[in-house]
């Protein structure tokens, strides 16, 4: 009885010993992941302040791109510095006629847009801050920018053809003469957003806040109005499948914390 008992106790020492040594075999190999993470993104966020060269800079991009793909879990925090890239080496005021926006801020758009994280708690929450950007004939063709934040940004003559806008903010955004073909901004705020002469053909708008935006001559064949919030939208009712919707009292579609239905993923 007495050995059987003293091999139970030995048994659970050794196993216990074994579990402090798996935890502490854990804990190494998280450091040196730790470790690796700082020091490829601290040589990448050096390379993106590079003031001289393009190519020193776009290489700090492909860096951080390798990082999402290697570590999702640093996903905020390498979008995070993406954005801060982009909103302070393209500010609004960069956007002059004429002017293109540089390769390098196209391409960390681009990695944005293909590896976007999506936010559902509160309304002011955001996946990415691209406020007062200037983004002006980008291609963003099929990204996803949900709950992005765009408020004050011009992307004027833009190329957003599929993508997902879903509950972002455009809030005074320019977005004069985009192709928006079949892109998705459902519950998207866009007051007093300027979609001039945009083409919106077959666009979801679906409980979208489009309080005061301008849509004169944009093309609107096609695009899903269902519960959009139109008051004060500078637009011809004769632009609209459906003129009567301007007079349709909207529904509770989009939730005020910001959590949407499902069906409004697309």
């Amino acid at each position: 009885m007495l050995v059987a008992t003293g091999a139970v106790v030995v048994s659970c020492v050794s196993a216990e010993a074994s579990q402090h040594a798996a935890d502490a075999s854990q804990q190494q190999v998280e450091l040196a992941e730790r470790g690796q993470f700082d020091d490829r993104f601290n040589r990448a966020v050096q390379q993106l302040g590079d003031r001289d060269s393009i190519d020193i800079r776009q290489g700090g991009i492909h860096s951080l791109e390798s990082l999402l793909m290697d570590s999702p879990r640093h996903h905020p925090t390498v979008l995070k510095q993406l954005a801060s890239f982009i909103r302070e080496h393209s500010p609004v005021s960069a956007c002059t006629e004429g002017k293109g926006v540089p390769n390098d801020i196209r391409e960390a758009l681009g990695v944005i847009g293909h590896h976007n994280i999506r936010p559902d708690t509160h309304a002011a929450e955001y996946s990415v801050d691209l406020r007062g950007t200037c983004l002006s004939g980008v291609d963003l063709v099929r990204t996803d920018f949900v709950r992005a934040y765009f408020a004050g940004a011009d992307l004027s003559g833009s190329d957003l053809t599929g993508a997902d806008f879903t509950g972002a903010n455009f809030l005074s955004a320019k977005m004069g003469r985009v192709n928006a073909v079949q892109a998705n901004f459902t519950c998207a705020a866009l007051p007093k957003a300027n979609l001039e002469e945009s083409f919106l053909v077959a666009a979801r708008f679906v409980g979208a806040d489009m309080i005061e935006a301008h849509l004169t001559r944009a093309l609107l064949s096609g695009a899903d109005l269902t519960d959009a919030v139109l008051d004060g939208a500078v637009l011809d009712p004769k632009q609209l499948d459906d003129p009567h919707i301007l007079k349709t009292p909207t529904k509770p579609f989009c939730l005020t914390e910001g959590q949407y239905p499902g069906l409004t993923r697309g």
